[in-house]
């Protein structure tokens, strides 16, 4: 089995805490808040996190969706994650899913076990290890 590689590139300059990431084709700014420091230009690197399961919730389920030819009109995902107060305890998502369209609850429940499989969400539920390295000029 082909591991996927999925690569961005994240750059900050000498002036505030703005910053550009990119992939081949696409970029974006991420920021921090005033009371941060930031200036607010773009999400925080938290809020991006979630974006990124929201998203892949929304698509999986309209993907699903349809090739099941499941009256589902829309997808509106809200996440929010609480800090742990304490180091050892595990962060806490909380994912609110609003179908759209008319659905049975059979239908709904379904849709619901498809949302929780969804790459995002098997990712940030799995064991991440995280190498890094300085580079060498």
């Amino acid at each position: 089995m082909e591991n996927n590689t999925h690569t961005v590139q994240s750059q900050i300059g000498l002036h505030g805490l703005q910053t550009l990431n990119t992939n081949a084709l696409h970029q974006f700014y991420s920021d921090l808040p005033e009371e941060k420091n930031g200036t607010n230009s773009g999400m925080n690197p938290k809020e991006i996190i979630l974006s990124g399961l929201g998203s892949c919730t929304c698509i999986t389920l309209k993907v699903y969706a349809a090739s099941k030819n499941i009256p589902l009109i829309g997808v509106n995902v809200t996440l929010s994650l609480s800090d742990p107060i304490n180091p050892a305890q595990a962060t806490f998502i909380d994912r609110k899913i609003e179908l759209l369209g008319d659905l049975t609850e059979e239908q709904k429940d379904k849709l619901l076990q498809v949302a929780i499989k969804c790459p995002v969400a098997k990712l940030l539920s799995g064991e991440i290890k995280i190498e890094s390295e300085i580079l060498k000029k």
